[in-house]
């Protein structure tokens, strides 16, 4: 039977198994190259950490001057993010920094090793976002081994307890995950979610105050300005912040941008855990206004996925390599390939 193409067109068989040996390659060369230039643009120009060194810093300064403005690097995070941040007080930066990377590829590896082959996790790991995450020390590669374990795991009300840190770290990567839960009735883990977020809240306000959080809320305004005169919108990734750098109204992208997101997670709601995890972070940061190259880590496995499947789409822009203003691709991309998946894929391993 003849093959179908990332289009939905029908392609020859002849062609789709070769759309199936090429893409591979492909994505493994284009990856490749960019990773190389990654390294090198962090060793001569940008130096590795940039974004852990924010951590640190946070970690190590006064409380009162982790949300004072600056010129640049700002830390944006919510208040809850500096419990999980607390320890790097105890550790030079560059020891830190390594145990993180360290722990960061372990723990996606490990989380990956139950949905991918090991060459589809070995594309995974030098894949643009994941090799820009682990330059600058973000934290987007860990979360998103937290989230495939959420989605993959038995034990309900521990997954939704993992959802729940995700969300304390970056809301962004999750804000339809409550959607999922709904839409497969699992209660337990939407308790759990709900409940562990409000106790994480509630320490954060005995250890750090109302203070920490009111300045916080004070600092947005600042950190939106600095991503517009800083240039950092050529590395969003949401629909919403491309239609700002575009000179649009970012309101009208956020709110189709949610309403795929909403389809996708209710499309996926009884689909393989690959697949959940998938759609909870690229429906969430289709919906989000401003998430980084980075958090496109969340995607990778899934593209990964299908380009050892025979999709030449997803082998381009595994590494972003389309223009500043086109970074939402992934997302896209990723978005149509979930769609056109049966949805009689078990739920659950």
């Amino acid at each position: 039977m003849a093959g179908t193409g990332a289009t939905g067109f029908r392609i020859s068989p002849f062609l789709s198994r070769w759309l199936r040996k090429l893409a591979p390659p492909a994505a493994i060369v284009i990856s490749a190259v960019v990773a190389l230039g990654l390294v090198y643009r962090a060793a001569t120009i940008e130096p590795f950490g940039m974004d852990f060194g924010v951590y640190w810093r946070a970690a190590n300064e006064p409380l009162a001057e982790v949300y004072r403005p600056r010129p640049a690097l700002n830390f944006p995070y919510v208040p809850t993010m500096l419990l999980w941040i607390a320890p790097l007080s105890k550790v030079p930066f560059w020891a830190a920094y390594a145990g993180w990377v360290a722990l960061s590829v372990a723990a996606f590896v490990r989380s990956c090793r139950a949905h991918l082959s090991k060459r589809e996790i070995g594309l995974a790991l030098i894949s643009l976002p994941m090799v820009y995450c682990l330059l600058t020390g973000q934290v987007s590669a860990f979360l998103t081994a937290l989230l495939l374990w959420a989605c993959r795991t038995p034990n309900r009300i521990a997954a939704g307890i993992a959802l729940a840190v995700i969300a304390s770290i970056k809301p962004q990567l999750v804000l339809l995950a409550p959607l999922l839960l709904l839409a497969t009735r699992d209660w337990r883990a939407l308790g759990s979610s709900a409940l562990a977020l409000a106790v994480l809240i509630a320490i954060s306000l005995l250890a750090y105050g109302v203070g920490t959080w009111e300045n916080w809320i004070g600092s947005l305004d600042h950190f939106q300005e600095i991503i517009v005169r800083n240039g950092v919108l050529t590395v969003m990734v949401t629909p919403a912040a491309a239609a700002q750098l575009w000179g649009l109204p970012p309101l009208p992208f956020m709110a189709l941008g949610a309403a795929v997101g909403v389809w996708l997670v209710i499309h996926c709601r009884n689909q393989a855990p690959l697949f959940q995890a998938t759609a909870i972070a690229a429906g969430s940061l289709l919906s989000a206004p401003y998430a980084v190259l980075y958090d496109l880590v969340a995607v990778v496995p899934f593209l990964a996925w299908s380009i050892f499947r025979g999709s030449m789409v997803s082998a381009l822009v595994i590494s972003s390599l389309v223009s500043w203003s086109l970074n939402s691709l992934p997302l896209w991309v990723a978005a149509f390939r979930l769609l056109r998946e049966p949805t009689d894929h078990p739920r659950a391993p």
